[in-house]
């Protein structure tokens, strides 16, 4: 999926917390796609959001949520 991320999926730059009290700045990206769902077989639009930052040891933080 991160690699699909194009420019044009940009949302926007944000601060992020981590649910501990620590923010984050991050980056969020949208990408839209059509699925099809296990449950009924359909195929529905579906949108992840991905929200990257990098962490204290300069690792890369990734979070994504989905929402159908």
């Amino acid at each position: 999926m991160i690699r699909c991320l194009k420019a044009t999926d940009y949302i926007d730059s944000e601060w992020c917390e981590n649910g501990r009290g620590a923010l984050a700045a991050c980056d969020a990206y949208s990408i839209r796609r059509l699925e099809v769902m296990p449950a009924t077989g359909k195929t529905m639009p579906v949108e992840y959001f991905l929200k990257f930052a990098v962490g204290k040891t300069g690792k890369l933080v990734l979070t994504v949520s989905c929402h159908v």
